[in-house]
């Protein structure tokens, strides 16, 4: 459930989850996103 939960919320923001799996090494997930600069505050 978690997983699908952080794919379905990686895909609301243009995202996807990936996943690299080796034997006897484990599965490692990850994700890019594009993130804009918010304006300074003042």
């Amino acid at each position: 459930m978690g997983l699908h939960f952080c794919q379905d919320l990686l895909f609301k923001m243009g995202s996807t989850l990936q996943v690299e799996s080796s034997l006897n090494l484990g599965t490692v997930f990850y994700f890019s996103l594009d993130c804009p600069q918010g304006a300074a505050k003042q």
